[in-house]
């Protein structure tokens, strides 16, 4: 497991892995949503807040402590019945555009992916479209959090 809320990391990636990495288990035992924020800390450094609970499928914004500036996001997607947790939601992808900051979730599956805010689509009424990137597995399981056949 990382280190506690507000230790250093080396990145915003490396933040929010350790973020995910530690919270997910509960998130999967639980079914429900964690969510929390990336800062920067000092110089050449990142840390996270401590994840907050959400209900179900959902999770609350969370901000960056006082004083910090609020460089990205992250939350949980656990296994839940007829939701699809391997994917960034509309409202992920629109927080992110919204607040002009990546969003990181850790999968089901045990996939740790970021979306990097996008451009508008034309003709979309609002919608953005920005790229995903797969920061690959979560370090602390080898099996995937969620029911197999």
């Amino acid at each position: 497991m990382g280190h506690p809320p507000g230790d250093k990391y080396p990145s915003p990636d490396a933040a929010a892995r350790a973020a995910l990495n530690d919270i997910m288990p509960k998130s999967s035992t639980t079914g429900n949503e964690y969510s929390g924020a990336i800062y920067p800390l000092g110089p050449g450094g990142f840390s996270y807040t401590a994840p907050v609970v959400g209900q179900g499928a959902t999770s609350p914004w969370v901000s960056a402590p006082d004083g910090k500036t609020l460089v990205a996001e992250y939350h949980t997607h656990p296994f839940i019945p007829g939701y699809d947790g391997e994917s960034f939601s509309p409202s992920d992808m629109n927080n992110g555009n919204s607040f002009n900051v990546p969003i990181y979730i850790e999968t089901p599956s045990g996939a740790i992916k970021k979306y990097v805010p996008g451009k508008k689509i034309p003709g979309s009424k609002g919608r953005y479209r920005g790229p995903v990137i797969i920061l690959g597995p979560s370090l602390n399981r080898m099996e995937p959090l969620c029911p197999t056949d």
